[in-house]
C-alpha cells in the first residue's frame, strides 16, 4: 500500500485512512496524543478530544445511529446533535491548527 505524506509534517497515513486514523497520525506528530503527556489533565482532555473525534467519524459512515432496543427502530438524531457535530469538528480544526502552528514556530 502506498503512503501519502500528511501535509508538510512528514507524517504519514494509508490513503483510505478514516477520521480517527487522521487523527492519531496528527494528534502523534504534534505531540497531542494522550499518551505523549504524564500529567492526568492533559490525559483527560486530550483523550476526550480522540474519543470526539472517534464519534465524529462514526457518525460520517452512518455507523454511530443507535438502535433502539425496545422497537429494533433507527434513533434519529436531531438538528441540535448535527449543530454539536459541526461545532466541535471546527473547534478541533482550529485546535489542531493552532497546535501545528505553535510546533512550526517552536513554541
Amino acid at each position: 500500500m502506498s503512503r501519502q505524506r500528511l501535509n508538510d509534517s512528514g507524517t504519514s497515513y494509508a490513503p483510505n485512512a478514516d477520521l480517527p486514523a487522521l487523527y492519531n497520525a496528527v494528534s502523534k506528530g504534534l505531540g497531542l496524543a494522550p499518551s505523549k503527556h504524564t500529567e492526568k489533565i492533559f490525559k483527560q482532555i486530550l483523550g476526550g478530544c480522540q474519543a470526539m473525534v472517534e464519534g465524529l467519524g462514526r457518525s460520517e459512515t452512518g455507523s454511530a445511529t443507535p438502535m433502539d432496543t425496545a422497537s429494533q427502530r433507527k434513533v434519529r438524531p436531531g438538528a441540535r446533535h448535527a449543530e454539536l457535530a459541526v461545532n466541535l469538528a471546527g473547534a478541533m480544526a482550529m485546535f489542531l491548527l493552532a497546535a501545528a502552528s505553535a510546533v512550526q514556530s517552536g513554541e
